[in-house]
């Protein structure tokens, strides 16, 4: 994946923008992923803090 990324940044004329927008919807879609992946639920080998 990193290998793909940085041949499309090499590939792209206008200074990575192409590299970067693939990069925020990786990012993106990571984020979205572990979020519907947990849906809400605590990990339950974190230990919270108390008063955060």
């Amino acid at each position: 994946m990193v290998a793909f990324l940085i041949w499309v940044m090499r590939q792209d004329k206008r200074k990575g923008w192409i590299g970067l927008i693939v990069l925020a919807a990786l990012v993106i879609g990571a984020v979205v992923y572990t979020i519907v992946k947990n849906d809400g639920k605590q990990d339950p080998n974190v230990v919270q803090q108390p008063g955060h």
